[in-house]
């Protein structure tokens, strides 16, 4: 009798292991989810956190999911405004229109909103991740703050990394006010963490974008002008500030009252980011090693 309840302890203890052997095994696989392949293209980040990525690669990697299969089956029209997918997953097609610059668009004839608006960018039109995934039946784990998003569908995972390093080529003031503000934080968490060199760089990347922001809103802004009029009268320079105000004069006459707006917000915009430029630029010298007396 005692050898027959030993055997039963003995078979119940290598079952055991060798369930527990497998599930491990298994969820070990599930946890490698391969990076998502969108062909070297920038992933952009907002600085709301919404991640936003190219709409055409990341529907390639959901059809091929849904269907455990390379995609063939996606094709995409549209320019630089207005894009359009056609997708067929398991016999059946879906339809995405989206605008850029709107956070409504339409899925397979019905109205929905994403998590932010999508952009152009290097000729690609990107938006929200999560979004593209819900419509899809995809579901996200991760933000933004631990620089990996994984995306699940049909037992499938891939990996969205994100890079803050990279700027992209193409202005866009959200884009680059999320970058600026995101290599700020960082450059104050090595800072603090007494790693100077890392927080120099960052505040150098930051710097960088910030003056590229300052360059855009304000180049070819026509109340510079106003502005470089009033400073000329306040300093005495009575024919500086009147030639400066005939220029402004000049430009604004044939400028409709939406630009006129439009060059109001970006002036704003323009003084606010100098602003935080000369803020970096007092961090970035504190983290610079002291000069030989």
């Amino acid at each position: 009798m005692r050898y027959y309840w030993l055997t039963i302890c003995v078979v119940l203890l290598v079952t055991c292991t060798i369930c527990a052997a497998c599930y491990g095994s298994g969820s070990g696989a599930a946890s490698k989810a391969a990076r998502i392949d969108f062909g070297g293209a920038e992933i952009v980040e907002l600085d709301n956190g919404v991640i936003l990525v190219p709409v055409k690669l990341f529907a390639d990697w959901l059809c091929a999911a849904a269907a455990g299969s390379e995609p063939s089956n996606v094709t995409a029209e549209g320019g630089s405004q207005r894009g359009g997918l056609s997708m067929e997953v398991g016999g059946k097609t879906h339809t995405l229109n989206l605008s850029v610059g709107t956070k409504t668009a339409t899925f397979d004839a019905r109205q929905v909103r994403l998590d932010a608006a999508p952009i152009f960018l290097d000729n690609k039109i990107y938006a929200p991740l999560r979004s593209l995934s819900t419509l899809m039946g995809a579901k996200t784990s991760g933000t933004s703050q631990e620089r990996t998003v994984t995306v699940t569908l049909n037992a499938v995972s891939g990996r969205v990394r994100l890079n803050s390093e990279r700027i992209p080529q193409k202005y866009d003031y959200r884009v680059y006010k999320a970058v600026m503000a995101r290599q700020e934080t960082l450059g104050d968490r090595a800072r603090k963490a007494g790693r100077l060199e890392e927080a120099e760089n960052r505040y150098s990347t930051a710097i960088k974008v910030a003056k590229r922001i300052v360059s855009e809103t304000l180049q070819k802004n026509p109340l510079v002008l106003l502005h470089r009029a009033q400073s000329s009268y306040l300093s005495g320079d009575y024919q500086g500030a009147t030639s400066a105000l005939q220029s402004y004069n000049n430009v604004t006459k044939t400028r409709s009252k939406g630009q006129l707006q439009h060059d109001k917000k970006c002036m704003a915009i323009g003084q606010q980011t100098e602003r935080i430029r000369q803020r970096l630029e007092q961090k970035r010298e504190s983290c610079l090693p002291a000069a030989d007396i």
